[in-house]
């Protein structure tokens, strides 16, 4: 298992350039944290992650994903998916 490293959501902006560099060529992965707290992972994409998933597959995952979106607005009264998760955070 790879060492995850943590980074701040505001280093992360400044840096991420090189961030992604290190995941991309050493196959690092990063926490990233706001205030301390985890809000994502980046991990480097193993060569079938993508490339092996068929068109079928990335439109199912599509729909999903526009599906959920969909579901977070009508929730949050209309507002827009990332105006509710945005509002949410805070």
């Amino acid at each position: 298992m790879r060492k995850r490293r943590k980074v701040g959501v505001r280093r992360f902006k400044a840096e991420a350039t090189k961030i992604l560099s290190q995941v991309r060529e050493d196959e690092a992965e990063y926490v990233v944290t706001r205030r301390g707290q985890p809000i994502a992972l980046i991990t480097p994409i193993g060569g079938g992650d993508v490339e092996g998933e068929s068109g079928d597959e990335i439109s199912r995952s599509m729909a999903r994903i526009r599906r959920t979106a969909r579901r977070v607005s009508a929730a949050a009264g209309g507002a827009s998916a990332a105006a509710a998760v945005s509002r949410q955070r805070r």
